[in-house]
């Protein structure tokens, strides 16, 4: 089987789920090819060498990419005029909707032109917003192509029309939360082409070889903006330090507040207290893990569903603090397989300094989260169940 994955960016330093889902293909014996709408990350390279995707075949958006788009263009005006009508049709009263999709037209007329050339059975479309512009050649021009396409959390708060409009035709429909699927019927698409498949984690590359933790010893990780409550991790925090002045804090991951948040470490006198990483390899993410008691999250994101890195926190015994967010109850059962608390750094202190009152108390917790993860969130078992339906649809 050959399938053709089109996504934003690929690879993307602080989201693994793409790189997950095609090594687990390539398990399975499918055929990839992976072909990105954007400009690549600088260090892709590198990227793409550590998460043992070398011999994938990657194309992005650049220069060539988009002159060629051009010329495709003009060298099939009524393929060009057809797309730029729907294209004013589904972003009608949103022009930085039409904006974007105008600017990304011609690497979308690039991505099909692999397509024409490649043939694959299955086009996926890994996000589902702008993406969707290759979907929309699909089902216009390769018909016989089968179009599966992903709805998740970001793509439905950016309320892109064209995603609707390629969904509600598209022969496959994914999601990976079941608290997804009433807005994904809100917009019209019928109830049988929807399959709810949680992403999971790629256990091969989970090895935790040391068990042993470090007494009071927190970790959080993601891409350091706004939306992921930085702030609010290093406030908690510093209540933790004021009852527990031992405790110590790796955050890893890099972005545009990084500066913001060591500045903010120093004027709560916890700076010597917390080591800010960057970005970092996921080796390095799961040994953190391996040795920290706590795992913390308290973002305020919308499109936070599910997170990936919690669950590969729960897959290292980190026991688990996790704000309030849609369907994370999918994944972490309070007080059951992690705590899940309102976006509150009070109360957040308040769980840590009852765990680190009582050590070895919640051990159980975090034995119960690693086989909950194992059991329900393992990508090999997810991706087999994609290719189980492409090969029905084929």
């Amino acid at each position: 089987m050959k399938v053709c994955y089109v996504t934003m960016f690929f690879p993307a330093p602080s989201e693994a789920f793409a790189c997950c889902d095609v090594r687990a293909l390539r398990k399975l014996g499918v055929e990839v090819s992976v072909h990105a709408m954007r400009r690549p990350f600088p260090d892709w390279q590198k990227m793409i060498k550590e998460r043992d995707l070398m011999d994938i075949s990657v194309s992005h958006g650049s220069f060539k990419s988009f002159m060629v788009g051009i010329g495709l263009l003009l060298c099939h005006p009524g393929r060009f005029l057809i797309s730029l009508a729907w294209l004013v049709q589904v972003s009608e009263n949103r022009p930085m909707h039409f904006l974007k999709g105008l600017a990304l037209l011609p690497r979308a007329m690039a991505i099909f032109a692999t397509i024409l050339k490649e043939q694959p059975d299955v086009v996926h479309l890994f996000w589902g917003h702008y993406p969707s512009l290759v979907g929309f050649l699909v089902q216009r021009f390769q018909s016989q192509i089968k179009l599966s396409m992903f709805l998740g959390a970001y793509d439905l708060i950016a309320e892109f029309a064209g995603s609707t409009e390629v969904a509600k035709n598209a022969h496959v429909v994914w999601t990976h939360a079941h608290c997804n699927v009433p807005a994904i019927q809100g917009r019209g698409v019928p109830e049988g082409k929807i399959r709810v498949c949680h992403r999971g984690i790629d256990f091969s590359t989970v090895n935790p070889m040391q068990r042993d933790k470090i007494s009071r010893r927190i970790v959080t990780a993601g891409r350091l903006k706004k939306t992921k409550g930085m702030d609010r991790v290093l406030r908690m925090f510093s209540k933790t330090v004021e009852r527990w002045p031992d405790a110590t804090m790796v955050v890893l991951g890099g972005g545009p507040e990084e500066k913001h948040l060591k500045l903010l470490a120093k004027e709560l006198k916890i700076h010597n207290s917390v080591d800010f990483r960057g970005h970092v390899p996921h080796t390095e993410v799961f040994s953190e893990m391996a040795v920290a008691e706590v795992f913390v999250l308290l973002t305020s994101s919308p499109a936070e569903r599910l997170p990936n890195v919690v669950k590969e926190a729960m897959a290292c015994r980190c026991l688990c603090l996790v704000s309030t967010s849609p369907g994370i109850g999918e994944l972490v059962v309070d007080g059951e397989t992690g705590f899940v608390l309102p976006l509150n750094e009070e109360m957040f202190a308040n769980r840590l300094n009852e765990i680190f009152a009582h050590p070895g108390e919640y051990d159980s917790v975090s034995i119960a989260a690693e086989n909950w993860v194992k059991t329900h969130f393992d990508s090999d078992c997810q991706m087999a169940q994609y290719r189980q339906t492409w090969e029905e649809l084929i």
